[in-house]
Order: C-alpha cells, then sequence, then structure tokens
C-alpha cells in the first residue's frame, strides 16, 4: 500500500474525529447546560446573556460543518494529486488543517479564562467556604505518571544523540532534542504548577468540581509531554531510515491523539451532568 493511500486513510480519521465525533460530543455538552441552566437563572455561568450564548453556539456548529466539509474537499484533491503528494506537504496539510480544526478549543479556552477573572473581580461574597483540601501534584496524578514522562523524554534525548553518532562536532546539532524537549516540558510543568499551586480559577467552583477541572488539566499535560516525546522520536527516525514519504501520517496520527485525547478525557471526566450548577445561581450566596 503506498504512502499517501495510508495517509488518505489516516486523514480520513482526522477529519472524522476532529471535525465530526468530537465536536458532537462538545456541542451536546453546551446543549445540555444552555438548556438546563439558563442565563436567567445562572448569570454567572455566562458571559453575556442567553441570546448571545446560543448565537455562539451556532457560529460553533456552522464552525465544525464547514471544516467537516473543507477536509473532505481535501481529501478528494488527495486522492487527485495521488502520488504527487509528497510527505513534506502531506505533513503540512494535515497540521494547517489540525489547527484549524482546533481553533474554537483555543477560543473557548481564553474566553473562559477572561470569563474567570472577570468572576473574580466581581466576586463581593463577604463570606468564602474554605477548601480544606492541601495542595500537591500528587492529588492528581502518580509519582509512576510523572516517571514514565521522565522516561520517555530521557529515550527521545538518547535516541536522537544516538542517531547523531554521539558526535560533539555537531555542537548544538547534537543537543537539539534535550534543549527543545526541556523547553517543551518546562511549559507543561509550569501550567501545571500555576493550576495546582495558583490561585483558583473559578471562584464559584465547588471542590470537588475544581479537583475534576485541574485533573483533567495535569492528565492533559502528561499524556502531551509523553506524546512529544515519542512523536520527536518518530520524525528523527524517519528523517534518519529515509521515510520521509510517512510525515503526513505521522502528523496526522499525533494531532489526532493529542486533541482527541484532551478533548475526550476532558468530557468524560468533567461531566456536565454531574457537576455542581447551585453556586451559580442568581440567588445563590
Amino acid at each position: 500500500m503506498s504512502a499517501y493511500i495510508i495517509f488518505s486513510l489516516i486523514f480520513f480519521s482526522q477529519v472524522l474525529l476532529l471535525s465530526w465525533y468530537l465536536p458532537r460530543r462538545i456541542m451536546a455538552r453546551l446543549r445540555y447546560v444552555l438548556d438546563n441552566y439558563p442565563a436567567s437563572e445562572y448569570p454567572k455561568l455566562y458571559q453575556s446573556d442567553q441570546a448571545n450564548a446560543e448565537r455562539s453556539y451556532n457560529y460553533l456548529v456552522w464552525f465544525s460543518r464547514t471544516m467537516f466539509v473543507i477536509g473532505m474537499g481535501i481529501l478528494v484533491w488527495i486522492n487527485l494529486r495521488g502520488e504527487l503528494i509528497d510527505g513534506g506537504i502531506a505533513a503540512a496539510i494535515a497540521f494547517v488543517y489540525g489547527m484549524l480544526q482546533s481553533a474554537p478549543i483555543i477560543i473557548m479556552d481564553f474566553a473562559t479564562l477572561r470569563h474567570y477573572k472577570s468572576l473574580r473581580e466581581e466576586d463581593e461574597r463577604p463570606k468564602r467556604s474554605a477548601e480544606l483540601i492541601p495542595r500537591s501534584i500528587f492529588i492528581h496524578t502518580t509519582p509512576m505518571r510523572l516517571s514514565v514522562v521522565a522516561l520517555f523524554y530521557i529515550v527521545a534525548v538518547t535516541f536522537d544523540m544516538y542517531t547523531k553518532g554521539f558526535d560533539t562536532g555537531l555542537g548544538g546539532e547534537l543537543y537539539e532534542a534535550l534543549i527543545i524537549l526541556f523547553l517543551a516540558n518546562l511549559f507543561f510543568a509550569g501550567m501545571v504548577y500555576w493550576r495546582v499551586y495558583g490561585k483558583k480559577l473559578n471562584p464559584y467552583l465547588d471542590a470537588k468540581d475544581n479537583k475534576r477541572e485541574i485533573d483533567v488539566m495535569v492528565s492533559s499535560a502528561i499524556f502531551t509531554s509523553i506524546a512529544v516525546s515519542i512523536f520527536f522520536i518518530a520524525m528523527r527516525a524517519i528523517n534518519v531510515y529515509d521515510l520521509e514519504h510517512f510525515e503526513g501520517v505521522l502528523m496526522s496520527l499525533y494531532l489526532q491523539a493529542i486533541m482527541g485525547y484532551t478533548m475526550l478525557y476532558s468530557v468524560s471526566l468533567f461531566d456536565v451532568k454531574t457537576m455542581n450548577f447551585e453556586p451559580f445561581r442568581e440567588t445563590a450566596d
């Protein structure tokens, strides 16, 4: 089976997963909140009014459908081009399309952070319930998982140096993986530290829901760190063993793994049907 046929199948799964299945799960989650917890009764859930929330919801539905159509169009073009699509072009297609697919989620995340900030600034409750829960990374994950992160980092760096013959004459190129992966993991560690030990982002989330929100973030950071190391190993292997025609396959699988896991884990663990919405009521103190 040729590389472009394999890429076509993998890219098709990217279209289905990130522009059909996951958006449907997310939209169902949003629809549940809009229908059961309207802005008139739960104003702190919303950045503005119900009508604006409905418009935003419709925009997201429209965007996901548009991206699905675009993805299918790209898939047709790929099959028409056939063997003329090389690995580099295929990887660029998968990456750019994947970034477009993730755009609504990124926008929603930033909007949510702004909303949380406004809630903290407007929170004038005279008494705030104390949450007697110790802050520790090991409440949200295990030493074993952090050890796996470190292991994959070491394996990725070692493999990269091995394929370069541990040649110190290469200068900075020899330490490329070490530096890039270290900075990536430093970024993930900073995000985890901010969420675990920083101020509570949403002042109205109860202790259980706040913990689940942090659990999702920590687990996503750990998974992403491991995935980045594996991706780095695979890309290095592709370059060393002249398998560049599979770059597109690898890129698409990588994006599906990262976005698929983080979104599915979020909607599965942080189920809105089990969330306590009472603190968001208009009459809640």
